[in-house]
């Protein structure tokens, strides 16, 4: 079987392609340099964004179409029948391709450039602030930051110290003190923690925001829910990353052991 003939078969599947988004393609391409030249790129594109939109503006920036040439889409336009009017318009496949490559170094040029400044920049406010890890893996945080949404213009940061339990500190109110009751007691406990948690966050965002802001109790829910998300997911630790009024907020949350109160008062747990 000759070198890479396994792959050549896969790489001429569909449905292989089907099981890819564009971010896969980008790093295929740049990571099968042995055998780029084996990967169909007209079947991994019409396949990979096939009923994908785009919008017109987006699209006259990729393609070398006119607006006489997509008279009658309305925007956003289905990016596979535009990529068909522009194969047919350049000449075939090849010389569509050489097009888009260089209207897309130089869209990289003008405002690539620019990007990557502003995001280095909002990166490093953000390591000053204090995030030791930045969340690159977050929705928001790549759709604030690795696509710089135009909302987005500035960086803030908090903390916040939990326990792996939403029960009151015992030395404020142990529930264990006998077992008679102690599930009323724990839900007493419980339901005062949540409310405790609940404006602990809300002022804390609204400090790291500077006041209070439309969409806080909303984002204090968010937070909130990201937060039990990992104590119920027995993490000692979580971010949460929310985006509002321009102003990205990454929270750092340490979620410690509840600390148990002495053998002698506590029941069992």
């Amino acid at each position: 079987m000759p070198p890479h003939a396994a792959w050549s078969v896969l790489f001429n599947d569909p449905d292989f392609w089907s099981l890819l988004s564009k971010d896969h393609l980008a790093m295929l391409s740049s990571t099968c340099r042995s055998f780029r030249s084996d990967i169909p790129q007209r079947v991994a594109i019409t396949t990979v964004f096939k009923d994908r939109p785009i919008k017109k503006v987006a699209l006259f920036r990729l393609l070398p179409l006119s607006v006489n040439d997509v008279l009658g889409m309305r925007s956003p336009v289905d990016f596979l029948k535009a990529f068909l009017i522009a194969e047919a318009k350049s000449g075939g496949f090849d010389r569509l391709i050489s097009i888009v490559r260089e209207k897309g170094w130089q869209l990289w040029v003008d405002v690539g450039e620019n990007r990557a400044r502003r995001r280095a920049a909002f990166e490093a406010e953000l390591t000053r602030l204090g995030v030791v890890e930045l969340p690159t893996g977050d929705p928001i945080y790549r759709a604030a930051l690795v696509t710089q949404q135009r909302a987005m213009s500035r960086v803030a940061f908090w903390q916040y110290s939990t326990t792996d339990r939403e029960l009151l500190p015992f030395s404020i109110f142990n529930p264990y003190t006998a077992e008679v009751d102690l599930a009323r007691r724990l839900a007493c406990s419980r339901s005062t923690f949540r409310r405790v948690e609940y404006d602990t966050v809300l002022q804390l965002l609204r400090m790291t925001f500077s006041q209070f802001y439309k969409g806080i109790n909303a984002d204090c829910r968010t937070a909130l829910g990201v937060i039990r998300a990992a104590r119920d997911g027995g993490k000692d630790r979580c971010t949460v990353v929310l985006l509002s009024h321009g102003c990205l907020l990454v929270g750092a949350v340490r979620i410690d052991p509840w600390p148990r109160p002495p053998q002698t008062l506590a029941a069992i747990d």
